[in-house]
């Protein structure tokens, strides 16, 4: 009942009664950070790493890829090098970066190496798509930003039906992808949108299977793919998270797959939108 509630609330452009007021946002880069003297799970280090669509950082065997473009940040990528997979992709939406001033990048190699990171592609062959964590219509503002989405580090092993490619289908993960886009894009619903997606590799929480499989080349396929968004509009923030199982799924209705951000940490084990003041997380969150 609480994820249709939910998902009829941001989907339908409605607001609950209980949103909670924060300072308003400060410009259209929505490089926002927030003060760690009231904050004492913010990450630590670089400016990048305090804005807001970040999540905690894990500590162990991991880098922190952050690819920037005409000025601003595109994306981030949190990148497991013990696992040679990525545990999460963040980036902002915002009226100036939503545009679509160009195509989607078609070229050669399909799935560029990361220049910042290079790593082996293991997905090629394997039977799954390379599905995008940031996706290609999401950054469609320029040829430069939309190129950076198909970086290997930014892709993720994915079911061609979950995924949305397979002829005659349209995945659930695709789905997703429209809506979030959709909200993103509603200057009467959104100033900004923060947004986190990613696998689950077994990185913790209380999931069971968090992977699918892991192939005889080293390719951790999760077992679920994660959703959380922190929305802001007019200095008022909320946030809504999405779960789904990696399997086949078609489903254009996405009220069975949302939740409450604290039980999307609970079940994935990942600390959303840390760089928030604590006391204004938890009742966001909750």
């Amino acid at each position: 009942m609480i994820g249709k509630l939910l998902a009829r609330l941001w989907l339908g452009g409605v607001i609950a009664a209980s949103v909670v007021t924060l300072a308003a946002c400060s410009g259209d880069d929505g490089g926002e950070t927030t003060g760690q003297s009231t904050n004492g799970n913010a990450n630590l280090g670089s400016a990048y790493v305090k804005r807001l669509e970040f999540p905690k950082l894990k500590t162990d065997n991991v880098k922190v890829i952050v690819h920037t473009a005409d000025g601003e940040v595109n994306y981030a990528v949190e990148w497991d090098t013990k696992l040679n997979s990525q545990h999460w992709t963040c980036y902002e939406m915002y009226d100036s970066n939503s545009k679509a001033n160009t195509t989607r990048y078609y070229g050669d190699p399909q799935y560029p190496q990361d220049p910042l990171y290079p790593t082996t592609d293991l997905i090629r062959g394997s039977g799954y798509d390379h599905g995008h964590i940031c996706p290609s219509a999401d950054r469609l503002v320029s040829k430069e930003q939309n190129y950076q989405t198909f970086f290997l580090t930014n892709m993720q092993p994915q079911r061609s039906v979950f995924n949305g490619s397979a002829d005659g289908y349209s995945g659930i993960w695709l789905n997703m992808e429209n809506a979030v886009r959709n909200l993103a894009r509603r200057r009467s619903f959104c100033d900004t949108l923060y947004i986190c997606k990613g696998g689950t590799i077994g990185s913790g929480g209380t999931l069971t299977n968090q992977i699918l499989e892991t192939r005889y080349n080293g390719l951790v396929v999760p077992g679920y793919f994660f959703v959380a968004l922190l929305r802001v509009y007019n200095g008022q923030y909320n946030a809504i998270g999405l779960l789904f199982k990696h399997e086949d799924n078609t489903d254009t209705y996405l009220g069975d797959y949302a939740m409450s951000i604290d039980q999307l940490e609970v079940l994935t084990g990942f600390d959303f939108f840390c760089n928030l003041p604590d006391n204004r997380e938890n009742v966001i969150e909750s």
